[in-house]
Order: C-alpha cells, then sequence, then structure tokens
C-alpha cells in the first residue's frame, strides 16, 4: 500500500497513525512503513535534523505552558513570523504574524487547542520560491520551483501559488536535499524536500514523506521511476 491519498490525516493524526500499524500487523507493506511517518507526522523532526547538522530554517516549538513570544522573536532575529501548527498539512492555519500584537498572541492560542505550534522567521527569499527536490529511494529524481500568488507566502496552488520545472538545480542543493533524507530513520520509498535558496545555500523547510506531492508530470519517466522503486522494495519485503 503506497500512502498518497491521506488528505486529512493532520486533523486525526493518531488516528490515522493508529490504522497505518494495523494495516502493518495484518501484514500489509506500507510505504512509507509507518514508523517513518510516525517520525515526519510532526514537524519536530526539524529539530532533530537541525540538530544532526542539516541547515533548517530557525524554529522554535512552543508546547503546553507558558511562552514569550518577544523572547522567541529576538532569538530568532525577526519580529516578522510564520506560525503554524507542528502536525499539518496544505497550510492549514499557518499565519505571518508580527511579534507582541495581539493578532499573533489569538494566532497562536487558537492553534495550540489543537496542537503545538512551530515558529519560525518570515524568509523573504520565498517570495523568489521555494525549490522542491523528489527523492526515490533516496537517489534524486525531478525537481520543481513554487512562487507564492501576489500578496501572499503560501506557494500552495490553492492559496494562488504556481508551479514550474527546474530542469538544472544547483549540485549543493540536491546534496543537502540528499542528506536531509539520509538522516531519517529510515530510507523512504519517495520523499519530497522542500527549502529556499539563502546566500547560495539550501535551507531545509520541510520533508515530506507522507502524502507529498510528487510532482511526476514534470518530468517525464519519473512515474516509472517511482513504480520501480515501489515494486523493488515490495519484493525485498516477500
Amino acid at each position: 500500500m503506497v500512502i498518497q491519498s491521506c488528505w486529512d490525516y493532520h486533523l486525526q493524526p493518531q488516528a490515522f497513525l493508529r490504522w497505518a500499524e494495523r494495516v502493518e500487523r495484518l501484514g500489509t507493506p506500507v510505504l512509507n512503513p509507518s514508523s517513518l511517518i510516525r517520525w515526519n507526522v510532526d514537524k519536530s523532526y526539524l529539530l532533530a535534523l537541525q540538530a544532526a547538522g542539516v541547515a533548517v530554517v530557525p524554529s522554535v516549538i512552543v508546547t503546553a505552558g507558558r511562552y514569550d513570544l518577544e523572547g522567541i522573536s529576538d532569538r530568532l532575529g525577526s519580529s516578522q513570523l510564520v506560525v503554524k501548527p507542528t502536525v499539518s498539512a496544505s497550510a492549514l492555519d499557518t499565519y505571518r504574524v508580527t511579534a507582541g500584537t495581539l493578532e499573533a498572541a489569538e494566532r497562536i492560542e487558537a492553534i495550540r487547542r489543537r496542537s503545538d505550534v512551530l515558529i519560525q522567521p518570515f524568509m523573504e527569499q520565498i517570495a523568489l520560491g521555494e525549490i522542491s527536490l523528489m527523492f526515490f529511494a533516496g537517489e534524486f529524481s525531478h525537481a520543481v520551483l513554487k512562487r507564492p500568488g501576489p500578496g501572499d507566502f503560501r506557494v500552495q496552488s490553492e492559496h494562488g501559488g504556481s508551479v514550474e520545472p527546474v530542469s538544472d538545480p544547483p549540485a549543493s542543493a540536491v546534496a543537502a536535499a540528499r542528506r536531509a533524507v539520509a538522516l531519517a530513520p529510515a530510507l523512504p520509498t519517495y520523499a519530497r524536500v522542500d527549502g529556499l535558496i539563502v546566500a547560495n545555500r539550501f535551507i531545509l523547510m520541510e520533508l515530506e514523506m507522507i502524502e507529498p506531492e510528487l510532482f511526476l508530470s514534470s518530468r517525464e519517466g519519473s512515474e516509472d521511476c517511482l513504480a520501480a522503486c515501489v515494486m523493488n522494495e515490495l519484493s525485498g519485503l516477500q
């Protein structure tokens, strides 16, 4: 079973994880495996990758209890922040806020009712686009550039974003993305690595291994490559 259409998993993540684990216990292979999904479902994995030496957009996670947003802002070096649930998809409840404002406090409190909160500095480079690099069984396949629509910072198509193929992504970005994939607890059959190019350096934003859009139509033959990786993985499990 290849998990690629679970569009609402982030609304009931624990129920989704229990289901994936139960399917595996019944003897049906799940790709990516439930152990990897459990690691990837919460964006706190970014802190683990950062601790391992991956260049990640600076991140702070707010859990239950009191927090000092202005102190977090000082730590991140920006009063312009992006806040989102640590478990989310499709930019749900993702906001740009200004530290010290009532709006920022209200947004964070609304998110905290159902999730921990990831706080990051707003990255101006997003206006130039977010690069996404696709990997199958650890090998680079293809890349796209996602740009936000006018007046927005979110790159998803449902928020007005656009996508274009990148035929020759920077070798340094591919190498950095490959390293991030390799640091996951297990080698994913498929993964999408999202990031920004900042001062000629790839900075990780997300490592997507549950239900990422893989933009297969942007490179001829990528569907066959993914299918071959899936079949190879399944044959190794028999």
